[in-house]
């Protein structure tokens, strides 16, 4: 069963509301309610058991039951129901915080829970927070080899590091932005800092007071990276042991563990610079590889942001796309990203094509012209609006991801007769035939029947589908 409950980060010791004492022969009955928790893959007979900390000595061999669940499907439809109206409101958020972004400068989206002041907080956390996971995307084994050997092992190769560490904070780093807060939510215990439902699409992180109010600035910024890692889309770790000595001791046991500990993520990159660019003016950066650990001296040192960046880089000529793409973060809300949030046509939808030329100065680019698309006229919006064209329907999953729904028509039907398929199918032949909003009338084939791109769009929208249920049946209809 996949867990959509919820992780936090607690302090390494559990406040009294957090743990029962069982005494030796006695027992303790409480009623769990699984529904929401743990998505149900049909009827039958479920295994629960308990699963301890890495670093725990209670022995959970006993300590697991059988129950057979009936009536999944009921449950499974009301979860889905949810997800849906979450996915819905958090769309809504996002969309409302990005037009005004111009305005207010560094943004974070939240939803309506935090005040003014908490919002600022946490702008300043996320900008740290993306500061210290472009730094560790960086690191080696060898050109970080105290800090790996203190988080995650002696025995951890270079291999190892980026299969099972460095991919995790690319994917963070492309993410981050897609974060929505929530502040003081009534989940909170008095040890928690921060949770998450690792399986939420909307990506909601849950702050707690103790997070918002921590007296040292940089662990609300490593709370924020910790709960990043839960995310089942980023890297899906659990919360195997707290603290940074507890931490620490997994590593030096090699335990396998360390590359699936959200506290682990948080403190590897936490220490892989002393720059905190947002912290109050008089704050001392603790000394790496750790604070409270025994690999570390405890010392404090000078808040040091030299040769540290967060702003987008004029990229390479090689590195800018030739076609002009949407691979921004921001893609079709109205304002050109590029190239002071993204790189030079990334925001194709918003810029148009863009021209730059070399300054012969310092030969860096500069001087960015756009360009209206040339099959576009010139009061034409460069993309289609959402009310027009679904956005996951051009998002960028590979186009050569297999599809195992069947979408054969049969061989006797009539080529412009109705054809059964799924939302999934569809949106993988519009992207395998760069079909976009502006032309429509592009050939493109369907299974063996020659279509257009207008025929697969206006099939993808008639049989409302939404990238939450690509799954769903879907009628593929052409035009004669």
């Amino acid at each position: 069963m996949k867990f959509r409950g919820k992780d936090a980060k607690r302090t390494a010791v559990l406040g009294a509301d957090e743990f029962m004492t069982i005494a030796a022969g006695a027992e303790s009955r409480k009623e769990l309610v699984l529904s929401f928790e743990y998505q149900f893959s049909g009827d039958g007979t479920y295994t629960i058991s308990l699963q301890p900390h890495a670093d725990s000595a209670l022995h959970q061999a006993e300590a697991s039951m059988k129950v057979e669940l009936l009536n999944t499907i009921i449950h499974e439809t009301e979860a889905k129901a949810f997800v849906g109206t979450k996915i819905k409101a958090a769309n809504e958020l996002r969309r409302a915080a990005k037009k005004n972004r111009r305005a207010q400068g560094a943004y974070i989206v939240h939803d309506g829970t935090c005040t003014d002041s908490e919002a600022d907080d946490l702008i300043k956390w996320t900008e740290d927070a993306i500061d210290k996971i472009e730094t560790v995307r960086a690191c080696t084994a060898s050109s970080c080899s105290e800090l790996v050997d203190t988080w995650f092992g002696s025995a951890t190769t270079q291999e190892k590091l980026q299969e099972s560490v460095t991919s995790k904070f690319d994917i963070m780093a492309s993410k981050v932005s897609d974060t929505i807060y929530s502040c003081n939510p009534a989940n909170c215990s008095s040890s928690t800092y921060a949770y998450v439902y690792p399986s939420d699409i909307s990506q909601t992180i849950y702050m707690c007071d103790l997070a918002l109010t921590y007296p040292d600035y940089a662990e609300s910024v490593q709370t924020i990276i910790h709960e990043l890692s839960h995310f089942d889309t980023i890297a899906a770790t659990n919360d195997n042991a707290y603290g940074e000595q507890t931490c620490h001791n997994l590593a030096q046991q090699n335990n396998e563990n360390t590359t699936n500990t959200a506290d682990t993520f948080g403190y590897y990159a936490l220490y892989s610079n002393t720059c905190f660019r947002n912290a109050p003016s008089s704050y001392t950066v603790a000394v790496p590889p750790c604070k409270d650990c025994s690999a570390g001296t405890g010392n404090r040192g000078p808040n040091d942001c030299s040769g540290v960046s967060n702003i987008v880089a004029p990229a390479h000529e090689s590195q800018i796309p030739t076609i002009p793409d949407d691979s921004c973060a921001w893609p079709n809300d109205g304002i050109c990203d590029a190239p002071q949030y993204c790189v030079y046509n990334t925001d194709y939808s918003d810029c148009g094509a863009q021209v730059w030329h070399d300054d012969p100065n310092n030969g860096e680019m500069m001087e960015v012209h756009t360009q209206t698309p040339t099959n576009a006229p010139n009061n034409a919006p460069t993309s289609f609006e959402p009310s027009s064209m679904p956005s996951s329907l051009a998002s960028s999953e590979p186009s050569s991801m297999p599809s195992d729904a069947p979408t054969n028509a049969p061989t006797n039907a009539p080529t412009n007769a109705p054809q059964q398929t799924t939302c999934r199918d569809l949106k993988i032949v519009y992207q395998n035939h760069s079909c976009c909003g502006l032309n429509t009338t592009k050939a493109a084939m369907f299974d063996t029947i020659n279509v257009t791109c207008g025929d697969i769009l206006s099939s993808y929208t008639g049989s409302e589908c939404c990238e939450a249920d690509e799954a769903k049946n879907a009628t593929m209809s052409i035009q004669n």
